[in-house]
């Protein structure tokens, strides 16, 4: 019984010391996300961001948020960046390797320290006429953020009438939604 405790002390005494060893790579200073094959930092001026997208599509919904290539979006606010998207989710791709690949990117820039919440919500559409919920424009969102400071993930599977649709999304900055 004696030799078990001995040996027990001394693997976890070892085991504490090469964990300790562990080299854990330091928190990116000036975080960044890649869209389109382009590193972006929060405060990039809008102009700083369109030169660096010069040839490939850009879609503009307003003046202030655009849909880059296929994958991404940018928000901005005073002229300057404040929110980048990229989906890792491609058509046919596995959920889960998105997950992992999105996650495995956040620890190599060593994001360990997180948050992780979770949200349900059924969001309900009516007719303004006659006040009537619409069911093929309602729908229930199930979401999970991973929030790592400036940066997150976002996972989601949202139903919306009949129609489903599932991603994984990393995220830098805040996306403000105001009233325009």
């Amino acid at each position: 019984m004696k030799k078990t405790a001995i040996f027990f002390f001394c693997f976890v005494a070892l085991s504490s010391a090469l964990l300790a060893q562990k080299k854990v790579p330091a928190q990116a200073t000036k975080p960044s996300i890649e869209i389109e094959g382009v590193k972006l930092h929060l405060g990039m001026t809008k102009a700083d961001v369109a030169e660096c997208y010069v040839g490939t599509q850009i879609t503009k919904m307003n003046e202030d948020r655009w849909i880059i290539g296929k994958w991404g979006t940018v928000a901005f606010k005073g002229g300057k960046l404040v929110f980048a998207d990229r989906s890792w989710n491609k058509e046919g791709d596995d959920h889960i390797d998105a997950i992992f690949g999105v996650v495995s990117s956040l620890n190599r820039e060593g994001y360990n320290s997180c948050k992780i919440l979770a949200e349900n919500k059924f969001v309900p559409v009516t007719d303004a006429a006659t006040g009537r919920m619409l069911a093929a424009a309602s729908g229930n969102f199930q979401r999970v953020w991973i929030v790592c400071g400036a940066k997150s993930v976002l996972i989601v599977k949202a139903k919306v009438g009949a129609r489903l649709n599932e991603d994984v999304s990393e995220q830098l900055g805040v996306l403000e939604l105001d009233s325009e």
